[in-house]
């Protein structure tokens, strides 16, 4: 026998796992899984992601981290793990920053791009649109606009992403020039 839908606050704590039970619960009808899941938007799930660094980038970004003022407060959450330097992101906006400094720096770079440096630029790009959807903003910059339900699959192609990025571009009619 289905429960009655509860418009209170006990259903919206209660996740529903993916059979669309509550943990422990028994059969519902359509009407309370519906209303779990309109009642579970309000509460919000705080995500975090780790982005690995590439070694060729790793004293640039720590660098960064120890500007003052800080140009952008992810840029402190740089840390060393291993032999590997990790950002752990909490936002979009620190996903976002991620992301414009590896795209301007692929299409204006400040120093002349060794392969080395290009690829690395290109995985941090890759690492960070691994996590969020991004889209091209103007000419050389990029934003995050959204979280993926679930993180890309890792690829080797990492040119793949400012590929997308410079087709969207143009498809958006911001230019016509690479």
């Amino acid at each position: 026998m289905a429960k009655q839908p509860s418009n209170g606050q006990t259903l919206s704590r209660q996740a529903l796992n993916s059979w669309g039970h509550h943990s422990g619960g028994g059969q519902q009808s359509y009407s309370q899984i519906t209303i779990g899941f309109l009642e579970a938007e309000d509460v919000v799930i705080p995500r975090k992601a780790y982005i690995c660094v590439p070694p060729a980038l790793a004293e640039e970004v720590l660098a960064k981290g120890q500007e003052q003022p800080l140009v952008h407060p992810v840029w402190a959450k740089a840390a060393k793990r291993n032999r590997y330097f990790v950002i752990t992101v909490d936002s979009l906006e620190d996903i976002t920053e991620i992301a414009d400094f590896a795209r301007v720096e692929l299409e204006e770079p400040e120093h002349p791009l060794t392969k080395v440096r290009r690829h690395a630029f290109q995985t941090l790009l890759d690492r960070t649109h691994r996590h969020a959807v991004l889209e091209p903003l103007g000419d050389c910059h990029c934003v995050a606009i959204a979280w993926r339900d679930q993180p890309l699959r890792s690829s080797k192609a990492s040119s793949r992403v400012v590929k997308e990025l410079r087709e969207a571009k143009v498809r958006h009619g911001l230019t016509s020039w690479f």
